[in-house]
């Protein structure tokens, strides 16, 4: 047998405070089911880390992110 080794991975977290409360998503996998944590996951092919960030935040959550 021969050993693999380690494969890189992006994951995007996304952290916004409105003072004491943040945003947060149920888990609906397998891993952790149930709980709650910060908006996350993997970009897709080719998406900026900041779009896949508010996409994200949009789709766990509903809040939306404006550019100034």
């Amino acid at each position: 047998m021969h050993p693999q080794l380690a494969q890189r991975v992006i994951d995007t977290r996304v952290i916004l405070r409105d003072g004491y409360r943040a945003p947060l998503s149920g888990r609906g996998g397998p891993s952790g089911y149930g709980q709650w944590c910060l908006p996350s996951g993997k970009p897709d092919t080719g998406e900026v880390l900041g779009a896949d960030a508010a996409r994200k935040l949009l789709k766990e959550t509903g809040v939306t992110v404006c550019s100034p």
